[in-house]
């Protein structure tokens, strides 16, 4: 099935939710009006999309399929978070960890290795320097000083480095300068960087082949405090960034 969205009242028929039900589930065909002219047609297909949701595991308590043929833009919103936080979040494993208490220790340990602390996710990323962190996790270049870049430079540089990683960015390098993208989109658009990082496959996403970082020696901060690597642990490789 090809379906567009070009804003989130398109989703008012299923049929985009119903598309991408049936490919977060491995193809698994579903039953669905494909041409819905109807209100039982449409609410049909969202509540098929919505079960196929609550099977991968998506909690959708409070959200109801007349809401979304309705075009209530925030439960729309709230779906798609839900659905997204399931797929791309919620099966994170790093250091023992797993979900967003990984996705946090990823980050923490992005930022030590760079000497730059990471701060809670959300409108505390509006400086720019996490947003470069984690455009720099995921990218194999290297790149100047970002202490002379503007705040809305930094987060421009940030998300291009991402982008060219062929990882989707979710926001406006704007938006994020102004301190008005959500925690919840920042943990979305590092967890994306997470999997470039370990060279998984983006669920729902057409997988990009992005060459691996080429090798390169680390050079530890200087920093106040020292964190000794545990023996016997793999770590990523790491490059100096300069502030």
């Amino acid at each position: 099935m090809e379906t567009g969205v070009t804003n989130l009242s398109d989703l008012s028929d299923g049929l985009a939710l119903v598309a991408l039900a049936s490919s977060l589930s491995g193809g698994t065909q579903i039953a669905y009006h494909h041409r819905p002219g109807t209100r039982e047609q449409c609410l049909f297909n969202v509540n098929q999309a919505m079960v196929s949701f609550y099977q991968l595991g998506v909690s959708i308590m409070g959200i109801s399929a007349e809401d979304i043929y309705q075009r209530k833009l925030p439960s729309i919103i709230e779906l798609l978070a839900l659905v997204a936080k399931r797929v791309h979040i919620d099966d994170l494993t790093y250091e023992g960890k797993y979900g967003m208490a990984a996705l946090r220790a990823w980050l923490a340990d992005q930022g030590y290795r760079r000497g730059v602390p990471i701060p809670s996710l959300g409108p505390s990323w509006q400086s720019g320097t996490a947003i470069c962190v984690l455009g720099d996790a995921v990218s194999a270049t290297q790149w100047p000083s970002i202490r002379r870049m503007t705040t809305a430079e930094r987060c421009a540089h940030g998300l291009a480095l991402i982008g060219q990683a062929g990882v989707p960015t979710l926001f406006d390098p704007l938006d994020l300068s102004c301190g008005l993208v959500c925690a919840r989109s920042v943990a979305l658009q590092a967890a994306l960087c997470f999997a470039q990082a370990h060279h998984k496959a983006l669920r729902g996403l057409k997988v990009v082949e992005c060459p691996p970082p080429p090798a390169r020696s680390f050079a530890a901060p200087p920093s106040p405090f020292t964190r000794p690597e545990p023996a016997g642990e793999s770590t990523d490789q790491g490059r100096t960034m300069s502030i």
